[in-house]
């Protein structure tokens, strides 16, 4: 595959194993990166010739995610590895920050999946934006939505995060259902305590380690 402007980036956090090779998780830091994130929605955009409710979602979703992440670029609100995320919240413990992370997958190194998240002012975690190629919605092998719910429990990890909390969609719920519990008053809101997303992270991580120690069918 020819260079992307990704083709340097620095893989962030784990590697997460699905049945095709692994999902890596990557930060934008750039306008070349952006550029090229709207490039390949527009492709997503045209191989659909008759796009399902949850797959529209997924590409004004992807879209919505490169706006937020532009408009905080702009004012310098932006983290391009969980390392400056870090630094950037010892230096003023108060700071927003946006970061949009890309899912590539091993296989042929293609973009199938963006997740856009804010560390908040109080030190928790929003979750705004997670989303898939269209293609792969619904297809829980592809194993997108875990590897970003993954991740953003190491990045809250990394931050000592109060929370993870966010808005699901009618389309999402369904998935999240397999990993958070709801408040009793709302079907839309997901709030995951410290103690609960950390519980998420090694459940998910033991399993990987589990599946990687099975014996292999030859």
């Amino acid at each position: 595959m020819a260079n992307t402007p990704w083709s340097s980036c620095i893989p962030q956090g784990t590697s997460i194993p699905v049945s095709r090779g692994q999902i890596q998780i990557l930060y934008a830091g750039n306008k070349a990166q952006l550029n090229h994130l709207r490039a390949e929605i527009k492709r997503w955009d045209k191989s659909i010739e008759s796009p399902s409710p949850s797959q529209r979602d997924s590409l004004w979703l992807a879209g919505h995610a490169t706006r937020l992440w532009d408009q905080a670029h702009s004012f310098g609100e932006t983290a391009l590895s969980v390392h400056r995320l870090k630094e950037m919240v010892i230096d003023n413990p108060r700071v927003e920050v946006s970061v949009l992370a890309v899912a590539r997958a091993s296989s042929n190194r293609r973009i199938i999946g963006l997740c856009n998240y804010r560390r908040t002012w109080c030190n928790s975690i929003a979750l705004d934006v997670v989303t898939a190629r269209p293609d792969l919605i619904d297809k829980t092998a592809s194993g997108v939505g875990v590897a970003f719910l993954h991740h953003i429990c190491f990045a809250a990890d990394q931050i000592e995060a109060a929370a993870i909390w966010g808005e699901c969609t009618q389309n999402s719920k369904s998935f999240y259902d397999k990993f958070v519990n709801w408040h009793k008053d709302t079907e839309d809101l997901m709030i995951v305590p410290r103690a609960a997303y950390l519980h998420l992270k090694q459940t998910l991580e033991a399993k990987w380690q589990a599946a990687a120690a099975a014996p292999k069918n030859v």
